[in-house]
């Protein structure tokens, strides 16, 4: 756990700016790829975390909505061509939420994201 230094973000706030699904954040904290802090017993993210996160990763189905596909499409591609992803289950049941990587994103667009 962190302590607070500068800014955080509520969960809400942090899924909005990472584009992650509301309901994986709590997975995405246990995962380690985002940490929590406690503000007035309140659970929230530092910001500097959500810029670390942002500066990695890229959930897929924003890499989707960038290149007019589907999530599931990019994810088949990912598994075809054996690109490390992250699925992280979402709370709600709908199913997992996958990233990846941005230097892996980069080559299923064949471009800098």
């Amino acid at each position: 756990m962190e302590a607070i230094n500068g800014d955080s973000l509520s969960f809400q706030e942090a899924a909005a700016r990472t584009g992650l699904d509301f309901t994986v954040i709590e997975n995405a904290i246990q995962a380690g790829l985002l940490t929590q802090s406690y503000s007035k017993g309140t659970r929230r993210i530092p910001s500097e975390n959500v810029k670390r996160f942002n500066a990695r990763y890229v959930p897929l189905a924003c890499l989707a909505k960038k290149l007019g596909t589907s999530t599931k499409r990019l994810l088949r591609e990912c598994l075809q061509h054996r690109l490390p992803t992250v699925l992280l289950p979402r709370s709600s049941g709908r199913g997992d939420q996958p990233i990846v990587g941005k230097e892996h994103a980069n080559l299923l667009t064949g471009t800098k994201i």
